[in-house]
């Protein structure tokens, strides 16, 4: 089994969330921030997913262009007189913010007239994605669909987490007890809380009561063995047992704490009512968590979205009132139980619906959509104007320009502004783009302080994560976009790393496990370096890591390289190879960049351009062969490291360029195509 397939186990180990009361939950295991500011400590958040796809001129209905909406949806739309007649939300709103709730929306209407709610007009991303999937992962990653929306295996909420805690996520202690994050009422884990460090496994516990919660955690499995075999399986067990061992000491923690707390309201009898009303008790019985994601599913409504012979009747409507009845519930308990102003939440949903409705009395997959932000530290009105609903795309869609507000701000100021997060904490969430076009959505009495705002709380410093991705000519295999693995095949790679002799004598102790669960990914050793972005010579901090087949760097867990020993920043990165040339960035990276790699296939990215790559076809651009005794140029002295060895099979060696094993004409012929060729000056050894 490869580090692929695992990633696909571990997927569907923790698809089973725990439940509550009968509510789902999930557990994230980030511990509490401290801060020495009043009250920011304290501070929490809600988000509510809206799953499938909200019909958000059927939620947010603008009365200034309502005869043209009605003329698009004529079969689904919402009456503007009558009993059942959308409910004006502020009167006193300019013409081009004149709105009209949903005439199910009395919650709603409550809270914005309370001060509790704030509507945000036109959110999505550039390049919007209409698919389901990918939307929902695009905005958990903290991403848009300019460039496709991949190579991101982590969420902003991971990202955030993993920056304000080094050393400490999966750890509950006794002075932070709680897990960072829950998850509740999803059916698999939520990707806005993927990290690079493992977070606790999920089990589904089905239905018990609160009481009984960490007996039936506890009951789960077995004792661990003694020992684990040296096998794929064995490390895969190893990981288990000890997610189920955080998981144990959480479950006691959070069922403790739920019994401490109470509930002062009724809430509806749903879904999305039981898990706020859960987060209610949670918080009341003593929590610290700081983050809680729940969800109320159920709005891709292709067809019968409405009654044909009412249309405020039929399952949008019943879904717009669950969600606006849950969070005024919700609302009323925090106040009575005095947490109010220690709660704000906001809700999403990975699209909208188009204007046009179709013969099925439904609506098909758009673009934007509002969202709302509500509680007592809410910002209430309505950002943005009523989007030009005129302004077409040919599917019926909305078109780019009427994008108002990215999503990124929303969670960016509910991050900052609400919840403390430093500059530093930001750039490490990828949110650091949107520090400066922040929207208004926290009562400005309740902004953090700059000076109150946090960066890490361990005491350590948060570590960096770089992602680099880079192809070997001697390693990549003709026509497909991969490298072979034929030195990890044959056991020749060494566990430890092999940097510690001429030119490099690099004296670190990094190695992978005999049973690494991504061992038969690795291509070889590489070594990564940033370099003093005032001086491309200087060198302050170096690692050995691992060049998978797919071009992906990584350390040696199998996971995105983090350097603990520089700050947040931007550095020239160096990638070194044995045999190959080795190359330096043409300019500095601003660093976290998991988002965007550094991309040594890319002539635009390196010091010296195509001169320092070999182009191996129209689109991949690989490292330079045939330096075999690694000085950085490739010379006679190359021919001779390569002569020496000639003949030697199932070998480790320098003159092994196409790394295969044996040293051959091939490994010659390597050489002589890459002859003359001369590295730039800051990475030769020469």
């Amino acid at each position: 089994m490869n580090r692929r397939q695992f990633l696909g186990l571990s997927g569907k180990l923790s698809l089973a969330p725990l439940l509550l009361n009968g509510t789902s939950i999930r557990s994230f295991a980030t511990p509490l921030m401290l801060t020495t500011c009043d009250g920011i400590s304290d501070r929490i958040l809600v988000i509510i997913r809206m799953s499938g796809g909200n019909d958000g001129f059927n939620t947010i209905i603008p009365i200034n262009m309502y005869d043209d909406l009605a003329a698009y949806r004529s079969n689904i739309q919402i009456p503007d007189s009558g009993s059942n007649a959308y409910i004006t939300l502020d009167s006193s709103l300019s013409s081009e913010q004149q709105v009209g709730l949903h005439p199910t929306m009395t919650g709603f209407k409550d809270l914005y007239d309370n001060g509790m709610l704030s509507v945000i007009q036109a959110v999505g991303y550039p390049n919007h994605n209409r698919s389901h999937f990918k939307s929902t992962d695009l905005i958990l990653n903290g991403i848009d669909g300019t460039l496709g929306g991949g190579g991101l295996n982590t969420g902003w909420m991971g990202r955030y987490l993993d920056y304000s805690y080094p050393s400490v996520a999966g750890n509950p202690n006794l002075d932070m007890p709680d897990p960072l994050g829950i998850e509740l009422g999803g059916t698999s884990s939520s990707a806005g809380f993927f990290s690079v460090n493992p977070n606790s496994i999920s089990v589904n516990l089905g239905g018990q009561d609160a009481a009984g919660f960490y007996n039936q955690v506890s009951s789960i499995g077995s004792l661990p063995p003694s020992e684990y075999p040296l096998s794929d399986f064995g490390s895969q067990l190893e990981y288990v047992y000890g997610m189920q061992n955080s998981l144990e000491v959480y479950a006691e923690r959070i069922s403790t704490v739920f019994e401490a707390g109470a509930n002062s309201v009724t809430y509806p009898v749903t879904s999305l009512a039981n898990q706020l009303k859960t987060v209610a008790r949670l918080i009341s019985g003593g929590s610290k968590t700081k983050v809680y994601l729940c969800e109320i599913g159920g709005f891709d409504t292709h067809s019968q979205q409405v009654d044909v012979a009412d249309h405020t009747i039929g399952p949008h409507t019943n879904l717009l009132n669950t969600l606006s009845e849950a969070i005024l519930a919700f609302q009323n308990d925090l106040s009575a139980l005095g947490l109010a102003d220690r709660v704000l939440g906001c809700t999403f949903s990975e699209f909208g619906r188009k204007v046009i409705s179709n013969g099925s009395t439904g609506t098909d997959h758009g673009n934007f959509a509002p969202s709302f932000v509500f509680g007592a530290a809410a910002a209430a009105g309505v950002l943005g104007i009523n989007p030009n609903i005129n302004n077409q795309d040919a599917q019926g869609a909305l078109n780019a320009e009427e994008l108002q507000h990215d999503y990124r701000q929303i969670f960016a100021t509910l991050l900052q502004d609400w919840l403390g997060a430093s500059d530093n904490a930001m750039n490490a969430a990828m949110f650091g783009d949107f520090t400066s076009n922040k929207i208004a959505i926290v009562e400005p009495s309740m902004v953090c302080d700059e000076g109150c705002r946090i960066d890490t709380f361990t005491g350590l410093s948060a570590p960096i994560s770089v992602s680099i991705f880079g192809i070997l000519e001697g390693a990549y295999l003709g026509g497909v976009s991969i490298m072979h693995t034929k030195l990890m095949d044959e056991g020749l790679v060494p566990y430890e790393q092999p940097f510690n002799t001429a030119p490099w004598y690099y004296a670190g102790t990094e190695s992978f496990a005999e049973n690494a669960l991504f061992k038969q990914d690795i291509v070889d050793w590489v070594m990564v370096e940033l370099r003093d972005p005032s001086n491309s010579y200087n060198v302050m901090s170096r690692q050995a890591a691992l060049l998978l087949d797919d071009g992906q760097v990584v350390n040696t867990e199998g996971t995105t390289l983090q350097f603990n020993d520089v700050s947040i920043g931007s550095y020239y990165v160096v990638l070194r190879a044995r045999n190959h040339i080795d190359l330096i960035t043409d300019s500095t990276v601003p660093l976290p960049n998991l988002g965007q790699p550094v991309n040594f296939a890319d002539p635009g990215v390196v010091m010296g351009g195509s001169s320092q790559l070999k182009q191996i076809n129209p689109a991949i651009y690989a490292m330079i062969g045939g330096d075999y005794n690694n000085e950085g140029v490739v010379t006679v002295s190359d021919h001779n490291a390569f002569s020496e060895n000639m003949s030697n099979i199932n070998v480790y060696e320098a003159g092994d360029g196409n790394m295969d094993g044996n040293i051959t004409v091939v490994d010659f012929n390597i050489y002589k195509d890459g002859a003359s060729t001369i590295g730039v000056e800051q990475v030769r050894f020469d």
